[in-house]
């Protein structure tokens, strides 16, 4: 069982910042959890790393069931940029993101910042989200 360390945090302005965590589940995967402290935030974030990205994902634990979302995405070999047309405040905005790395990928998040959507590919997607299933 891996110990987890406290979360490395990066102050992006004065309202908001990133706790960048290890995956429990996924040796090679961080969780960069944005967190608003006093009013809402538009989500549009890059996040740079110092190894690999092989894979990402997002979630906004606040939606529930379906949506039809505006969206931008940017990859590259070392960044993620991400840009949804909704805000959070209550709930963070969670992106995960596995790296090409043995281990502690939480210490190669270099950066997390508010993004420009410079190189972003704009679409219109559909996602739905589910409920979490409680415990039995």
């Amino acid at each position: 069982m891996t110990v987890q360390r406290p979360p490395k945090i990066i102050p992006i302005t004065d309202n908001l910042r990133a706790a960048i965590w290890n995956a429990e589940d996924n040796t090679r995967a961080a969780l960069i959890y944005f967190q608003a402290r006093q009013s809402a935030e538009n989500i549009c974030f890059q996040i740079t790393t110092s190894a690999t990205i092989v894979s990402h994902f997002w979630k906004l634990p606040q939606l529930q069931g379906g949506h039809w979302l505006n969206t931008a995405e940017y990859v590259s070999v070392n960044h993620y940029g991400v840009s949804i047309d909704q805000a959070f405040s209550e709930h963070p905005f969670i992106v995960g993101l596995e790296l090409e790395v043995v281990d502690d990928p939480a210490g190669h998040i270099t950066n997390a910042t508010i993004w420009d959507k410079a190189h972003g590919v704009p679409q219109i997607i559909y996602v739905e989200f589910n409920p979490a299933i409680p415990p039995a």
